[in-house]
């Protein structure tokens, strides 16, 4: 929730390794937060380490998942996240948090 895209580098699936990226990546989008996944087709496919990001990539309904490139670095720098933004109070901020 409060990021402003979340970046899949090398992800297993689960039983397979997984840490807890299925869970970030399932975060990102119940809150409309861009999703990215380094693959390259030629190279990781038989590659457990990206298994997840292939499944988020080709297999699953993730739509909205892209594909990490040179270019994404720059629009993950103009993305928007209100609630990254200075103007909650400290009231309001605590109300989004866990704790």
């Amino acid at each position: 929730m409060f990021s402003k895209a979340v970046i899949l580098i090398a992800s297993y699936r689960k039983g397979e390794g997984d840490s807890g990226s299925r869970h970030a990546i399932a975060y990102a989008k119940k809150y409309n937060i861009d999703r990215f996944a380094m693959y390259k087709d030629d190279s990781d496919i038989d590659n457990k380490m990206f298994g997840l990001n292939y499944d988020v990539l080709y297999k699953e309904d993730e739509s909205g998942v892209s594909v990490l490139q040179n270019s994404s670095i720059e629009l993950i720098d103009t993305l928007q996240n209100p609630n990254l933004t200075n103007t909650k109070s400290k009231s309001q901020f605590q109300q989004l948090s866990w704790y």
